[in-house]
């Protein structure tokens, strides 16, 4: 099961959530506790608000909050890699992006330091973990809208207008989409290493692209 995680880098206050009808969301302010832990070395670093996106369907209580409703699974399996080198993309439903785009525009408004963090973290696929950016926000919603935003990656989201001046524009992310592996010119990327990156190596055992447990939606 996937699992889409969103931290909001010094930000002190919860967001609401209410307003949302295509997913749930819980948060946590303080130590940024993952869900499953592939890049949990790097929210060891950072504090704020960690926010868990989940199905509608979750339950009301604590625990790992999974997010497959949210992907059109479908056009994952359409777009399965092909190659060595390529990579498992992490498609939304069309009705869940306009939703994704309006959240993260609220939690980078509330990072005093405008920036904010993306994660998907998905253990049937054999994408390696890999952290990517920054981006601005509009080239990380080209991403989005594109179904260019792999699995099992994490992506620094900053407000360049306020945090680092217009020239950092350029520092960009060119996926190139469908069965082709991806090509960056970002100034941030590193694949996860260590603990984090032995989990991903234990998965590497053949495995459906989504759990027989649940059925495709549109």
């Amino acid at each position: 099961m996937p699992t889409i995680e969103i931290i909001s880098i010094g930000c002190d206050s919860v967001p609401d959530f209410s307003h949302y009808a295509m997913f749930r969301a819980i948060a946590e302010v303080g130590r940024l506790k993952s869900h499953r832990g592939i890049f949990q070395e790097i929210f060891d670093k950072e504090r704020g608000v960690i926010v868990h996106l989940g199905n509608n369907s979750l339950p009301d209580e604590p625990g790992p909050w999974y997010a497959h409703e949210l992907i059109d699974w479908k056009k994952v399996d359409a777009n399965a890699p092909v190659g060595s080198k390529a990579t498992t993309p992490c498609i939304f439903k069309k009705s869940v992006k306009p939703e994704i785009r309006h959240l993260l525009s609220d939690l980078l408004n509330r990072s005093p330091v405008r920036k904010v963090i993306f994660s998907t973290d998905y253990q049937f696929t054999d994408n390696p973990a890999q952290e990517e950016g920054p981006v601005t926000l509009p080239r990380f919603t080209e991403l989005l809208e594109h179904d260019a935003i792999p699995f099992n990656t994490l992506f620094w989201i900053s407000d360049t207008s306020r945090t680092m001046g217009s020239s950092h524009d350029n520092q960009q992310l060119v996926w190139r989409r469908a069965h082709a592996h991806c090509t960056h010119v970002a100034p941030r990327h590193r694949r996860v290493t260590g603990p984090a990156r032995a989990e991903i190596a234990g998965r590497s055992v053949p495995a459906p692209r989504h759990p027989p447990a649940f059925a495709h939606t549109d």
